[in-house]
């Protein structure tokens, strides 16, 4: 018969209180919000993030530069993209254009073919890790929450995905965006409703290829069909009634 092994004796009722309140001890409180929706950075001096984040503005290389070479390297991390946004999500692999003579002005599509520095005829799906910087710790975040939205320039599927895409904006965040991409197929929805909060808008590109391509079928056809030329008037109008004053309002046709 095999010898039976020794039970392990229970530990004393004061190491596991002890070991329970150590528990309980590394349990952060949740995070607050303040009202404009950003994180609350504050806490009490004791709270084991407060002692972090002190030791990391002493302790790290990054967090030790100037604030002047810190905002050089966060512009550059979080900024110079084009962000399209999408109802739905991408798949992993880039997403090539099709060279159609009428693209579709519901997809991504429609911004095909326009010829400006800097900007590329392919988007690629994000991932998980585009806001990482923000995640780092509270002192990059508190510094560089409006990187994003202040240095990216956005454009949208569809009118439906921007009112929606904007919904989900805090005010604050809103008033950051400063570089808008639309299309002028959906001129109808140019209008007071999406425009209110976005008193950061700088420049504004409008896309006209669509119109553009279906007034030189009309052409073809032997009849004149003007419709880029009147409603790109009549878009200039509303988007200058509406948008900041001072926006640079751009209206592209390649």
């Amino acid at each position: 018969m095999a010898p039976s092994q020794p039970k392990p004796l229970p530990a004393p009722e004061s190491s596991l209180s002890a070991a329970k309140g150590r528990a309980q001890k590394n349990v952060f409180p949740p995070l607050k919000l303040h009202r404009n929706r950003l994180v609350n950075l504050n806490a009490p001096k004791n709270d084991a993030r407060m002692i972090i984040a002190k030791r990391n503005s002493v302790e790290s290389p990054l967090l030790r530069l100037p604030m002047e070479i810190r905002g050089m390297i966060w512009k550059y991390a979080c900024g110079g993209n084009h962000i399209h946004i999408t109802k739905t999500s991408l798949p992993g692999t880039s997403i090539k254009f099709f060279n159609s003579a009428y693209p579709h002005p519901e997809n991504h599509e429609s911004f095909c073919g326009v010829e400006e520095p800097g900007h590329y005829c392919r988007f690629y799906a994000t991932n998980l890790h585009i806001t990482n910087v923000q995640r780092t710790c509270r002192q990059i975040y508190d510094e560089t929450w409006s990187y994003p939205y202040a240095l990216n320039q956005f454009s949208f599927r569809s009118s439906v995905v921007l009112f929606e895409w904007l919904k989900q904006r805090s005010a604050i965040q809103k008033c950051a965006i400063e570089r808008l991409w639309l299309d002028l197929f959906h001129r109808s929805h140019f209008s007071v409703s999406w425009t209110r909060g976005l008193s950061g808008l700088k420049v504004v590109k409008v896309y006209c290829k669509v119109l553009r391509l279906d007034d030189e079928n009309w052409q073809a056809k032997g009849v004149y069909n003007g419709w880029l030329d009147s409603e790109t008037v009549r878009a200039m109008e509303v988007l200058d009634k509406y948008l900041p004053k001072g926006c640079d309002i751009k209206f592209l046709e390649n």
